[in-house]
């Protein structure tokens, strides 16, 4: 048991469909006492039709549910009760988090340091309510993270942490939003994900980018995805957070530029002193056995963060003044 519902996109389903329904047929028995197989099904319309009534006979869930329970590889933590569950199919997650969970108020060593070094330690409950807000799917929509700073000035650690706390057939990355122009890449790169990032946006790429999609999946609207040439589509809400990085914040169209304004959460590194600390990153992130222990204690202290609190840091002062700044310097009448 896995202890979570997995997703199966429509052209998976109809290869498994297709030869039960082409094996289905009646007998029939003739005079002479031989059997005659009279097949009814077949064609590409009855396993369409096949795959639609099992759609519909499937027990959607209830989302509003779902959303409270996480699945670990120890049990699913009801994010109410902060309690671990066994495993049930009644809790309706979609994805699982392939670590023990170690719920802790004490922040662990080698984030600490990260967060000293390259943020300081008043962004603690910042970094904290972002992870949370990662793993939680609970906690507000209508957020953006982006993550400022210099060329190796740390500011893509806590991006790369955040893609490292889920399995990779969970996550999505891409150069830029504007690369989400269609179902088609919709379906690729949304569909079935937790977690979408942009580690290194470029800042000066053209004015004419357009990042609606990316504020339509932010606010959490119904985005239509469609497998490559299939002639069907879906229009779902997708559960997925996005996250960006890049040396400064692009100078975008009008829509995009006001879009990204009202839901950004940006958070500017320090300024670096001396050169790169590798160990920085390589204490946190990694594939040992001693990185998988403290993948689970850092959702675990994200996870064990008040929820009221968490919510009032995302809305902290600091990210109002950062806009404010950031809005004044990429205004073309500011500037000149």
């Amino acid at each position: 048991t896995v202890g979570f519902w997995r997703h199966l996109d429509d052209f998976r389903v109809r290869r498994m469909v297709r030869p039960i329904v082409v094996s289905c047929y009646k007998a029939s028995l003739t005079e002479d006492g031989s059997t005659i197989k009279e097949f009814r099904f077949g064609n590409d319309t009855d396993v369409t039709s096949s795959c639609h009534a099992l759609a519909e006979t499937a027990d959607a869930g209830n989302p509003e549910e779902a959303k409270w329970f996480l699945t670990f590889a120890n049990g699913t933590l009801d994010l109410r009760t902060l309690q671990l569950e066994p495993f049930s199919p009644d809790h309706g997650t979609t994805h699982h988090l392939a670590v023990d969970l170690q719920l802790t108020d004490e922040c662990p060593a080698p984030l600490l340091r990260v967060i000293t070094t390259c943020y300081g330690i008043d962004a603690i409950d910042r970094v904290r309510a972002f992870l949370r807000w990662c793993l939680d799917l609970s906690m507000p929509w209508e957020i953006i993270f982006y993550f400022l700073g210099g060329s190796r000035s740390g500011k893509g650690i806590l991006l790369e942490l955040a893609e490292s706390l889920f399995p990779q057939e969970f996550t999505s990355a891409l150069k830029d939003p504007s690369q989400l122009a269609d179902a088609d890449k919709i379906c690729q790169f949304v569909q079935g994900k937790r977690l979408l990032t942009f580690p290194e946006v470029k800042p000066n790429a053209g004015r004419d980018r357009d990042w609606s999609m990316l504020l339509q999946l932010a606010s959490h609207s119904r985005v239509s995805s469609r497998r490559m040439r299939a002639s069907e589509s879906t229009n779902a809400t997708h559960d997925i957070r996005c996250v960006l990085a890049g040396v400064d914040v692009p100078d975008l169209g009008k829509d995009s530029t006001q879009g990204l304004s009202q839901r950004a959460r940006y958070m500017r590194t320090l300024p670096r002193r001396g050169e790169p600390d590798p160990s920085l990153k390589d204490d946190l992130i990694g594939d040992t056995a001693d990185h998988a222990s403290i993948c689970g204690q850092v959702i675990g202290w994200a996870l064990a963060m008040d929820r009221a609190e968490a919510i009032a840091a995302l809305d902290d002062p600091e990210y109002r003044q950062q806009r404010v700044e950031l809005q004044a310097f990429t205004d073309p009448i500011s500037l000149f």
